[in-house]
């Protein structure tokens, strides 16, 4: 400038700007701004700061406004009036949108797209409900996401559950899969894949179902309860239909009283109702903020159309309980929570192992009302049941084979597999050392023959018995010890034998004697070496007795005659004595006498003796045998019948074949034991059978582990999944685990086929899953995980993949090249 001052002129000095006004020269300066000891000077970049000094600025004119506009909104409202600024034409970028800087200090920006979209070319942080940044020390929850993914204690639902009511309406009516009850026209059918329970117009008509087994809650888990229902029809008066997790006295349920439709929390039998217009989540009328949507549209829910509802609470006393429904975009959306926790001294229920319920009646309202349901199912998040714990044949379990293995020998042999027969049937060697049987306070039951002899205890099923009841019908022949005491029921030629053996018997003193017809028998006498008695009063009844040369002792009174045969030397001493031992020189060969009858068993007394000697003693009835020494030659058959025949079936039920085919309630199942062992594990041989292991308080030690020919899962990826289709496996498996990433600016869908590819046609072929896959925006790519229970998803057929733009079944919409990219393992 002409005005500028060369300062030391003549020697090159600096040149100084300045502006001549009136012949007086004013420097001109930069200003520029900083703290004590800086200076940055002032541009467009580095404004001078502006102090209201506490009051306010005012603009009278146009403002102008050329780049970013920097606004700090940590204070008060910035008042702008439209009517003084015309635009802000130098602050729109050359896209037509609005440059704004935040300040570092501002709080929070409140922006609307206006029903369009918002890009942010920079960093974006997101905070948690108090305010805090998301970090990795400080982690967005999932369930902001995917709601219902965390359970009441906010512990990680993987996908497995442990049913303990598992019904399905299209196997069989109401009446065989819950327990019924209906009155005044009431009815609970089943048709078309669904069952109905139904109330008809008359007052108190009413249809009521309860699953045959109820959830038993276990601490520190979670209850769910989850089922489809559709109801036809709101009610009035004191009508009501409810279905849910509860009972008579305690749970929660959804559905009308009289007209009002709400959640119900039943406590000691008294329920407390909270309707739909109340509640806290959402009110499932369609919304804007709703997350109950069809697509990106908020959709009312219709109760008379078939929903699938969930009910979820921890309890401990005091957990929250969460009531959801399945929204038609496949999402878990939460309508209603009661808040429990630091909310009452009481518990909300009074018992936490519940039935699922279904229950409508039509009180006085004159209104025909019916509950449409599909399926229930209920369960518990626990996947440990007591060893105690009561089985029914309506108890869900897992089916466990196992080998059952022992020592060759006693005290430390090698371990080989207990063999079975072709029919099932366990075999026993018994030849060693006694096989220890227990019927569990039950029966035994024995289908063949017991060909080796062995030791059994017996019982009554309350204590031991020492008489075994048997019958004689058909038994094959069998060596016998002689250990200790049986009763024996027989019939047949057996029979008759007991029968002639009754004959004798008659009572003294009374009956009379006939020759043709009275019956006697031979009779014994018990060696006594000493001339005492054997009885200890008058009226005892007393044995014959013999010296040890098997004579009998026969006392003959003085002044009495003894008729003798033969030649008797007697030397007596004076005064009373009694006859000592009588020899026998000879005895006839026939000791009946030659004029005794013919054997026959229905002649004379010698006759029957004579039948008796030739042909045995015919026994009929039962007879009770006392100890005795018996040895083990010949054989004889036993049948046994009753409990002891009951028991051995029982236990023969159990045993089936290897890979043999199991029919439920119909296969016999025997419980299994567990080897405590907690301090190291025992390997085992290929081939080997082996004891599974528990810990100390008897849980189960079980490691989950996908086994196949290679010792796992096979591994798979795809770097380019579109809308033609691609195999992951060409025959039959079981996907174990599945994970996608979306490097497109859009939301893609993955899509799984049971089916070959040559089967799938996609856009026409339904898929058995659609996944969708979010998006970043930009190709850094967004991913999914897909949870998967650890038993797999099962294909029956192949597994097929694809991938399109839309989420409808029929979409093509074509990916472009290399935006999903999947990958995963697979049986």
């Amino acid at each position: 400038m002409a005005d500028n001052v060369t300062l030391n002129a003549g020697s090159g000095g600096d040149t100084i700007a300045a502006d001549d006004v009136s012949g007086v020269k004013y420097q001109v300066v930069k200003l520029a701004v900083g703290a004590d000891g800086a200076a940055s000077l002032v541009a467009n970049a580095n404004p001078i700061p502006v102090s209201d000094a506490g009051g306010s600025l005012t603009v009278d004119g146009t403002v102008g406004v050329s780049g970013t506009v920097t606004v700090d909104a940590s204070g008060a409202t910035v008042p702008v009036s439209n009517a003084g600024l015309t635009e802000l034409a130098a602050a729109i970028n050359g896209s037509s949108q609005l440059d704004v800087n935040i300040a570092a200090s501002a709080a929070t920006l409140t922006v609307d797209d206006g029903g369009a979209s918002l890009t942010v070319d920079g960093a974006v942080s997101l905070k948690d409900s108090l305010g805090a940044d998301i970090s990795i020390d400080n982690p967005l929850p999932v369930d902001a996401f995917y709601p219902g993914t965390l359970d009441s204690f906010g512990t990680l639902v993987t996908g497995e559950i442990n049913n303990a009511v598992d019904i399905q309406f299209y196997r069989d009516t109401p009446a065989n899969l819950t327990t019924v009850t209906t009155g005044t026209g009431g009815s609970a059918t089943a048709t078309g894949g669904m069952a109905t329970f139904a109330a008809t117009t008359s007052a108190n008509s009413f249809a009521k179902g309860v699953s045959l087994t109820s959830v038993v809650y276990s601490a520190g888990a979670e209850i769910y309860a989850l089922f489809t229902a559709a109801f036809t029809a709101a009610g009035s008066g004191t009508s009501y239909e409810r279905i849910g997790i509860y009972d008579t006295n305690d749970g929660f349920f959804i559905g009308y009283e009289g007209a009002t439709f709400g959640v119900t929390i039943r406590k000691g039998g008294s329920d407390t109702q909270t309707a739909k217009a109340s509640w806290n989540k959402d009110t499932l009328v369609g919304g804007a903020t709703s997350r109950f949507r069809r697509g990106a549209s908020a959709e009312a829910i219709d109760l008379t159309k078939l929903n699938v509802w969930r009910i979820r609470f921890g309890w401990v006393g005091s957990a929250p309980i969460e009531f959801e429904v399945l929204s038609p975009n496949g999402e878990w959306v939460t309508f209603h929570q009661i808040r429990q926790p630091n909310l009452a001294a009481l518990p909300s229920l009074e018992n936490a192992d519940l039935p699922i319920t279904c229950n409508v009646n039509s009180g006085d309202s004159g209104i025909a009302i019916s509950i449409l349901t599909n399926c229930w199912c209920a369960g518990t998040t626990a996947k440990l049941t007591k060893i105690n714990s009561t089985l029914t044949t309506s108890t869900l379990a897992g089916l466990t084979r196992a080998v059952i293995t022992g020592e060759t020998t006693g005290g430390g042999g090698a371990f080989v597999n207990v063999k079975v027969t072709p029919s099932g049937t366990m075999s026993v060697d018994a030849s060693g050392t006694a096989v220890p049987v227990t019927d569990d306070s039950g029966s035994l039951t024995v289908d063949a023959p017991v060909e080796t002899p062995v030791f059994v205890r017996l019982s009554d099923g309350a204590a031991a018995i020492t008489t075994l009841p048997v019958s004689l019908a058909s038994v094959p022949s069998h060596a016998v010890t002689n250990a200790g005491t049986f009763a024996v029921q027989v019939d047949g030629a057996a029979l008759t034998a007991l029968q002639l053996i009754d004959d004798p018997v008659a009572t003294l003193g009374t009956t009379t004697y006939t020759e043709t017809t009275t019956k006697g028998m031979i009779v014994g006498a018990v060696r006594r070496d000493a001339d005492t008695t054997l009885v200890d009063t008058t009226n005892e009844i007393g044995p014959l007795q013999m010296d040890a040369n098997g004579r009998l002792k026969v006392e003959v009174f003085s002044g009495e005659t003894l008729p003798v045969s033969g030649t008797v030397t007697a030397n007596l001493a004076a005064g009373t004595n009694n006859i000592g031992d009588v020899d026998v020189l000879t005895v006839p060969t026939d000791p009946f006498g030659a004029n005794a009858d013919a054997a026959s068993a229905t002649g004379s007394i010698s006759a029957k003796l004579r039948f008796i000697a030739s042909t045995g003693i015919p026994i009929t009835g039962t007879v009770t045998v006392g100890s005795h020494a018996v040895t083990n030659a010949g054989t004889f058959a036993t049948q046994v019948d009753g409990a002891a025949l009951t028991a051995l079936q029982l236990i023969d039920n159990a045993s089936i074949a290897d890979d043999a085919a199991f029919t439920p309630a119909t296969t016999g199942v025997t419980m299994a034991g567990f080897f405590a062992d907690e301090a190291s594990t025992d390997s085992v041989d290929e081939g080997d059978g082996g004891a599974a292991r528990m810990t100390l308080d008897r849980k189960q030690i079980v490691t989950p582990y996908a086994h196949a020919g290679a010792g796992g899962a096979t591994p798979f990826y795809n770097l380019d999944v579109d809308e033609t289709e691609d195999a992951i496996k060409a025959t039959a498996g079981k996907l174990y685990a599945l994970g996608a990433i979306n490097r497109s600016t859009g939301v893609r869908y993955l899509k799984l086929y049971n089916a070959t590819t040559a089967s799938v046609t996609v856009g026409t072929t339904t898929p058995v899953l659609v996944i969708p896959l979010p998006t970043m925006a930009d190709t850094n790519g967004a991913g999914v995980v897909l949870p998967i229970p650890s038993c797999g998803i099962q294909f029956d057929t192949a597994i097929t993949i694809a991938a399109t733009t839309g989420f409808a079944d029929n979409d093509t919409g074509a990916p472009g090249a290399n935006d999903v990219i999947a990958f995963g393992a697979y049986l």
